[in-house]
């Protein structure tokens, strides 16, 4: 994932200064991730953009901005309800999404056609799609549901890998 959004920057963004912390699970909860946002922030005010991979950790990345007084933005993946809802309305602008179920239903179908000698389909078809302040308004975002969020029905797109095997 790392090496693809390195890839993604250096096409649609030449000229970006980037800079890749890592940051571990523990941090994001803890106080270390916050700081570490602050302290970067603070000690480059050119930074006008923040990237957590994963939309969990723009909690503590944003208010990491929040007591640097950064006017910087955040965008993420993962699309969860609580970031979700925020949106728009605080540091976070853009969240990628993809439907969890349907993953969840993938993984599920993969191991259990390894473990009983099937072929694992190439590409179970799962898309994403970006929510922003132009259409987190047309969604509950208190519910993660395919439907709602994706406008696909996961579960009988999902049944066409079982017929077709």
């Amino acid at each position: 994932m790392i090496d693809t959004i390195k890839a993604r920057v250096a096409e649609n963004c030449a000229d970006a200064k980037v800079t890749y912390l890592d940051a571990p699970l523990a941090s994001w909860f803890d106080g270390v991730l916050d700081g570490v946002a602050k302290n970067t922030v603070t000690a480059d005010a050119t930074i006008t953009h923040l990237m957590p991979i994963y939309d969990g950790m723009s909690f503590a990345t944003g208010a990491g901005l929040d007591a640097a007084g950064s006017a910087a933005i955040q965008s993420s993946f993962n699309m969860t309800p609580a970031v979700a809802a925020g949106i728009g309305t605080g540091s976070v602008k853009m969240d990628v999404g993809c439907p969890n179920d349907w993953f969840s239903y993938a993984a599920v179908d993969a191991g259990l056609r390894l473990l009983t000698g099937n072929a694992v389909p190439d590409n179970y078809g799962i898309g994403c799609k970006v929510f922003d302040e132009s259409n987190i308004a047309s969604i509950d975002t208190t519910v993660e549901n395919s439907v709602n969020w994706y406008g696909i029905d996961f579960a009988a797109e999902f049944a066409k890998y079982w017929t077709a095997s």
